[in-house]
């Protein structure tokens, strides 16, 4: 709170005279949330926009603002050309303004920042190539919180400014008294403002229209302007904008404007008695009005709103009284449940995106395209519908788990669907590099473990890193059918199977793919077993030390010779239910909030079951009761530490989260680290006077303690909540919410899957970024029948190298993306981003070049991070060899860049 208070000291309040106060016409209108994406759109938005355009025709003083680029292109593709032309025309004089020009309007909290980019682009891409049109202004008005990205990623678009609503209650209100809800947000200040800054509205009360009371258009009006006076005192300048709409709204858009053109005529015939003016008014306006005042306005800097809490109490008059639209819930009803609710989707979700980003890299390295009529056609159709479902996901309703059941459902269904289609067209692409086109193995390849029920008794799994780094780990083939064993021919491979699971260890170049030739052997008997004693779980570099009641008890570092203590609980919080139909006062799946002290569960007596112990993996497994089992794992030549839950179906009662907590000897103090959207690191300090929920935070991939001595870093595969303080951390796994009255909350589903615990000595340099990285985008593999062990070497390659392992990315910079933008016979057009993720090295330079070792840059450009706006010609040497085009990094640098490419 004292770091807010600072923040709002900058500037001391203004008064002003006449007001001038600016109607924003908008509908809010969600891709999915109580019925679909499709649903939504046959039922209301089809009819909204329809109705906008006609009554915007009919009158030059009205305005719209629209934001969901995904409804309009649905609705855009089924007009003619006069009305096409009608919405140009329309866009064109300013009056209907296209805001943000996302796809969707993304959730904050447990989006990663490459979802969002990638969201966002696609949406730009709609509305440059059909509308030539460019949004200025970002709008952000039902995320639930806000992200320290935000700013970056509207700064690096070119925009002037954003609006936003949704931060916690005590902050706003905090704000308004010291007329600070207008403000330079700046992300961070390693970099220019022009990369890290944006000028930022938070809307006052909620994004719907003000309450209006009275019968007359007199009343209507009075009612009005003393709304607008109140709200003007807590603002800098004498420009006011005030909503106009919600959610859904404009259906009949005719009938809506002219309910209120009466009112507005009345203000202004009577702007002496009301001592303001009030018109229509789009985004730009509004803030070039703003702008065109020389008003001073404070810089908020490194902060993000998290988590998110409701105004409170419901019907004060801060909320706003007993009929105001402004959610409302209680002061100890903090949004944090969202970050893990639905986490079957939350996975399914990164799986996607894993799968899109490995076939958008295979397709922008590939020197041999699919060679059938509609092969590369194929492809870009795969890609086009990966990046739309993705970016449909990112929605505030979709990712965050809190659409309703069938909404849910069509998600799912979509997630599907793009995941199997582009691991299909990855294999493909794959097996082409590595065979040629004329290869039998081009149709006779699987994406799944499937092809080793067939009979042959040796196999080609060919393993793809999409990542620009080098990679050397272990690899898990799962769901391998029963009966069936497996192991690696060349000895350069290590492997290990463990009941259904094959483990190999693979040395994996930058953007590249190996085959791994593998054989059927006889199976060995379980050698899994039981142990009531003490366990020493160990590897050549660490132990876990594991009493005789299976819990966790120290971690020793043979390197640095050192232990630490280190102990593991499940622990049930129980939620607080009540019955709330007015605000945000119970847990759901947006909000958590605990009854009482935690329930611990222990280890269920001799469940600890020795499951491997090498070469190449040692594992101990553990039940919890029933719908609970956890495994610690390590691997060969590495101090890293598995930890693999399976939670689930959780009991319909007692409603509850459940929570895996790790309590280190690091001490650590109030003061945590995570990273918003894996671009920047937070400190999050532990307010003891507030409860756990609101020292909540979202998790999207790591989490860090740090004292003088060791660092401990958490990492997970999938977004979910995280509190930690003095040496614990506390990752939420699962919830179940059960209600008769609201089914979001009956989450039956199983989840199974593997973080990663990293303790470290802190003189160790360590990228946790590329740790982070590689469990978001697992090395994916497809699998191929041979008739015999030579087949493979006869016709095929060991490797393709899509860059040479000399020419890997250095640590600092993380390859975000690589598209193809277009494509042709005799040259491909990519589209890159790079991120220079680490705050503390240098300026950091590569050479372009170096990602297309088979193809050569004819020309390149640096742009805007959705490639559209052209910042500057790159310099690259041409002629003669080596060619090369050298670009240059500052510390959290976020570049990129459309390169034109030679493919003949």
């Amino acid at each position: 709170m004292e770091k807010v208070l600072v923040f709002l000291a900058i500037l001391a309040p203004v008064t002003f005279g006449r007001l001038t106060v600016h109607l924003l016409p908008h509908s809010h209108c969600d891709p999915g949330y109580r019925e679909t994406y499709d649903s939504y759109y046959r039922t209301l938005v089809h009819n909204i926009l329809t109705t906008v355009v006609e009554a915007l025709q009919n009158d030059t003083s009205r305005r719209f603002i629209w934001e969901e680029v995904s409804f309009f292109s649905t609705w855009w593709k089924e007009q003619d050309q006069d009305v096409r032309s009608a919405v140009m025309s329309l866009a064109a004089q300013g009056r209907l303004e296209f805001t943000g020009g996302g796809w969707v309007m993304h959730d904050e909290a447990v989006t990663t920042f490459p979802a969002i980019v990638n969201q966002m682009t696609y949406g730009l891409d709609f509305l440059h190539e059909q509308l030539d049109y460019r949004p200025r202004i970002g709008w952000h008005i039902d995320p639930f919180g806000a992200s320290i990205f935000t700013p970056t990623l509207y700064a690096l678009l070119g925009y002037d400014a954003m609006v936003i609503n949704r931060i916690p209650d005590q902050t706003k209100q905090l704000f308004k008294r010291s007329q600070h809800l207008e403000f330079n947000w700046q992300s961070h200040a390693l970099l220019a403002e022009n990369e890290t800054t944006i000028f930022t509205h938070v809307l006052d009360s909620h994004y719907s229209t003000p309450l209006i009371l009275g019968l007359s258009v007199e009343e209507k009006a009075s009612s009005l302007a003393k709304t607008c006076h109140e709200r003007s005192a807590w603002f800098r300048t004498d420009h006011l904008l005030v909503p106009f709409g919600s959610d859904f709204q404009f259906t009949d858009a005719e009938s809506k404007f002219r309910g209120m053109d009466s009112i507005l005529s009345h203000i202004n015939a009577n702007q002496d008695h009301f001592n303001m003016t009030i018109r229509y008014t789009t985004l730009s306006e509004y803030f070039d009005a703003v702008q065109s005042t020389n008003a001073s306005f404070p810089t908020y800097s490194g902060r993000d709103f998290f988590p998110y809490i409701a105004c409170s109490p419901c019907g004060s008059s801060q909320c706003g009284g007993l009929l105001s639209p402004i959610p409302c819930g209680s002061d100890d009803c903090f949004w944090s449940g969202f970050f893990t609710s639905k986490p079957q989707q939350k996975l399914l979700s990164r799986q996607q995106d894993a799968s899109l980003r490995a076939l958008e890299t295979a397709f922008a390295s590939s020197t041999i395209l699919p060679q059938e009529a509609n092969g590369v056609a194929d492809v870009l159709e795969t890609l086009d519908l990966g990046r739309s479902t993705s970016a449909l996901l990112q929605h505030h309703d979709a990712l965050p788990g809190t659409s309703f059941p069938s909404c849910y459902d069509d998600y799912n269904d979509r997630l599907h669907s793009a995941l199997s289609q582009a691991k299909q067209r990855e294999g493909l692409l794959l097996v082409l590099q590595l065979c040629g086109a004329e290869s039998g193995f081009v149709s006779n390849f699987s994406t799944n473990t499937s092809a080793f029920e067939s009979n042959s008794s040796s196999f080609v799994v060919v393993v793809h890193n999409s990542l620009g780094w080098t990679r050397s780990e272990v690899i898990e083939i799962d769901d391998i059918p029963e009966g069936i064993c497996l192991k690696s021919v060349d000895p350069r491979y290590t492997s290990q199977q463990v009941g259904s699971v094959l483990y190999v260890r693979v040395t994996v170049g930058p953007l590249s793919a190996v085959a791994l030739l593998l054989e059927k052997i006889a199976c060995n008997p379980n050698s899994s077993k039981k142990s009531d004693a003490a366990i020493f779980l160990s590897n050549s570099l660490i132990r876990l030390d594991i009493d005789s009641d299976g819990r966790l008890m120290n971690f020793i570092d043979f390197v640095h010779n050192k232990s630490l203590p280190l102990t593991h609980t499940i622990l049930r919080y129980l939620e607080h239910r009540s019955f709330d139909p007015i605000g945000f006062s119970q847990s759901s799946v947006y909000t958590f909030m605990t009854e009482e002290e935690p329930v611990p569960f222990s280890p269920d007596p001799g469940s600890a079951t020795i499951t491997a112990e090498g070469p190449l993996v040692w594992e101990v497994k553990e039940s919890f009761g029933q719908y609970i089992e956890h495994s610690y794992r390590l691997v060969a030549n590495s101090s890293d530490i598995q930890m693999h839950t399976s939670i689930g179906p959780l009991p319909d009662e007692p409603w509850a989260s459940y929570v895996s907590t790790i309590q280190s000897g690091v001490n650590s103090g109030p003061l945590s680290f995570t990273v918003d959207n894996e671009f920047q690191e937070m400190a999050r300090e532990f307010n003891s006077s507030v409860p756990v929920q609101g020292n909540t935070y979202p998790l999207t991939g790591r989490v860090t303690l740090r004292d003088s001595g060791s660092v401990v870093t958490w990492i997970v595969k999938r977004p979910v909540a995280v509190f930690a303080v003095n040496g614990s951390i506390s990752i939420m796994l699962h919830r179940r919410l059960e209600s008769l009255f609201d089914r979001r909350g009956n989450d039956a589903s199983v989840m199974s899957d593997i973080s990663l615990l990293k303790i470290r000595d802190a003189s160790e340099a360590d990228c946790l970024y590329c740790d982070s990285m590689k469990a978001q985008y697992p090395l994916s593999t497809v699998f191929i029948p041979l008739t015999d062990v030579r087949e493979w070497s006869r016709s095929c390659k060991e490797a393709w190298n899509g860059m040479s392992v000399e020419s890997s990315l250095p640590k600092s910079l993380h390859l975000v993306s690589l598209q193809v933008k277009a494509v042709s016979t005799s040259e491909r057009i990519v589209g890159l981003r790079l991120h220079h993720n680490n705050v503390t090295s240098t300026v950091v330079s590569f050479d372009l070049q170096r990602l297309f070792p088979a193809l050569q840059i004819r020309y390149a450009n640096e742009t805007s991070v959705d490639f559209h706006r052209i910042i500057r010609k790159v310099k690259c040497t041409l002629s003669g060899s080596p060619r090369s085009c050298n670009v240059h990094f500052r510390p959290m640098a976020l570049q990129s860049y459309l390169c034109t490419l030679s493919t003949a």
